[in-house]
């Protein structure tokens, strides 16, 4: 043999029967997924982090106490609540008797020839301070008006809670039949926004004269909806009772009824009153206020707001 011909010692010899050449790829090396199988785990791994979230929300969004925090935002204190008087109306600071020994404050406005009183159950923010326009409306139509807070609201004692508001209304009801002597016949039942719920709750409860809702919600779960868009993900069963289904509760009620809403409201769709009127056993009214949102009922169109009020009542029998 000769020198030429032998192997170099630096180079590994091929393994037997398996022929070597330049540049072809490892034969051990992984080979890619298909394009469509790489996708398909991409999604799978987005709808998993998508459930997980959807069902932590659904947990969250299950706790009354929760629905209660993100649905109530009451003013605690003072905050200028004892009104001195409406004109030559005096205020009467009353404190009312509430369940799980609570005291619900209240101030009571009286006219020497009204026959009837209307009871506020007020919106879900502020307290009594904020709703002395409501007293000022009612007091034109020549009535007496109880404003209360709920508890948890202003001076009122204990926790605010969605099923206390509604126990709240029922204990302002009461205090009116059996305190302040007044008969089913001669109580008007107020109720604003969220305070719509507890007023068709007291309505469906117990008779009435009449019921007057401003700006009044369809059900819990569908206002949230109305501001929160995500949650539109969720069916209304996911939400907590009391769901303030004043839907389910309306066609119970036989009093007559005064709906009001304001056309250019983002917190409250105005929808809903059309609904609600629509639900309604008869008598019945619906006044849509074109210049009024939430919040400023009154400022706006006081002419259809305070007259509606005051041709609803002295229509009552």
């Amino acid at each position: 043999m000769t020198e030429e011909n032998l192997p170099d010692p630096d180079v590994e010899p091929a393994q037997a029967g398996v022929p070597t050449h330049a540049g072809e790829p490892n034969a051990r090396a992984k080979k890619k997924l298909p394009v469509p199988f790489q996708l398909g785990i991409i999604f799978g791994v987005f709808l998993a982090i998508f459930a997980i979230g959807w069902l932590s929300i659904a947990v969250f969004l299950r706790d009354e106490n929760v629905a209660s925090q993100l649905a109530l935002h009451p003013t605690v204190g003072s905050d200028g609540f004892i009104a001195k008087q409406i004109g030559s109306i005096k205020c009467e600071p009353l404190t009312i008797p509430g369940p799980q020994d609570t005291q619900l404050r209240a101030m009571l406005f009286t006219m020497p020839d009204a026959k009837k009183i209307a009871v506020v159950n007020h919106g879900n923010a502020g307290n009594n301070a904020h709703r002395l326009y409501l007293a000022e409306a009612l007091i034109k139509a020549k009535v007496n008006v109880l404003l209360y807070d709920y508890r948890g609201y202003g001076l009122s004692t204990g926790k605010s809670s969605l099923r206390g508001i509604l126990e709240d209304g029922d204990a302002a009801y009461d205090y009116l039949r059996n305190k302040l002597h007044y008969a089913p016949s001669q109580i008007i039942i107020y109720g604003e926004s969220i305070g719509t719920a507890v007023s068709c709750h007291v309505a469906a409860e117990h008779d009435c004269a009449g019921l007057i809702l401003q700006s009044p919600i369809k059900s819990l779960p569908s206002a949230a909806k109305f501001v929160f868009v995500f949650m539109r993900m969720y069916p209304d069963f996911i939400f907590p009772e009391p769901q303030l289904d004043n839907l389910k509760l309306i066609s119970q009620i036989k009093c007559p009824k005064l709906i009001m809403h304001g056309l250019k409201d983002q917190i409250v769709n105005s929808e809903n009153s059309k609904i609600l009127y629509d639900a309604a056993q008869d008598p019945k009214t619906l006044a849509l206020l074109p210049e009024c949102g939430h919040n400023d009922m009154g400022s706006f169109n006081s002419n259809i707001f305070n007259g509606s009020i005051e041709k609803f009542i002295t229509n009552l029998k």
